[in-house]
């Protein structure tokens, strides 16, 4: 008896693995392809709000959890930030798509740099880089090895292409 309720907790959890396993290829594919801020950013978003689901699933303790309130404040702030900056950038420019992005520095040189600062901090946050690689260490450690695979495979890899 007992193995069989192990067999079909098992089996659920391999398939809500392979549902997000699929979902994050899908949004992965489509940020690659996309050429639309908006669209990067809240693609980007359900990206981490499926790692986020997964690392909870799978989640053992209460050193995980801390992990998981680190991804998501880290990854928040620094999309707060990327919200501002394309905001800004959108005022400065009228467009959305990442193309126009050199119409930016023909503008003042002020907000061209206050849009790239911005733009810097926010994905400092989200690839991680130096001072803001607080949260990557607890995750890697605190996950499963899979939940670390899409992390470092998918997850950060997609914040560089940003």
């Amino acid at each position: 008896m007992a193995r069989m309720v192990y067999a079909k907790r098992t089996a659920h959890a391999s398939m809500e693995t392979h549902t997000v396993l699929v979902l994050m290829y899908m949004v992965s594919t489509l940020l690659v392809v996309l050429d639309d801020l908006v669209v990067f950013y809240a693609l980007f978003e359900v990206m981490l709000l499926l790692i986020y689901g997964y690392m909870h699933q799978h989640s053992v303790s209460s050193r995980s959890a801390y992990a998981m309130y680190m991804l998501a404040t880290y990854t928040v702030l620094g999309s707060a930030v990327l919200a501002v900056a394309m905001i800004l950038m959108y005022i400065l420019t009228g467009a959305s798509a990442s193309m126009y992005m050199s119409a930016v520095s023909t503008t003042s040189h002020n907000y061209a740099l206050s849009v790239a600062v911005l733009m810097h901090v926010a994905f400092y946050c989200k690839i991680p880089c130096y001072p803001m690689q607080g949260w990557l260490t607890e995750a890697h450690v605190e996950s499963t090895t899979d939940a670390s695979v899409l992390l470092a495979g998918i997850y950060l890899k997609v914040g560089i292409i940003g």
